[in-house]
């Protein structure tokens, strides 16, 4: 992941991919980029969440297969210098 090489990284289920486990509002916690649920669900809807670079507005939208680069990272950012890698483990 060039130029993300410096972000924070958690780690994650591939196995979670699709459900509720790894909504947006729960990825957001998960990797410490906001400290509730509540609150990036405020982000989502003023449009400050993006995940791989796309603005995200839903905040019922859940990460899956879809949405993975390399098959196993998922990059999610709030506002515009805050950045987390999600790593798939299996």
């Amino acid at each position: 992941m060039a130029g993300l090489g410096e972000a924070p990284r958690v780690s994650a289920s591939r196995a979670d991919l699709g459900s509720p486990r790894l909504d947006l509002p729960s990825a957001l916690v998960l990797c410490g980029l906001v400290k509730s649920k509540s609150e990036a669900r405020t982000h989502i809807q003023n449009g400050a969440v993006a995940v791989n670079q796309r603005i995200e507005h839903d905040a019922r939208r859940v990460l899956s297969a879809d949405d993975l680069l390399a098959n196993r990272f998922v990059v999610l950012r709030r506002g515009k210098k805050n950045y987390s890698l999600i790593e798939l483990q299996d």
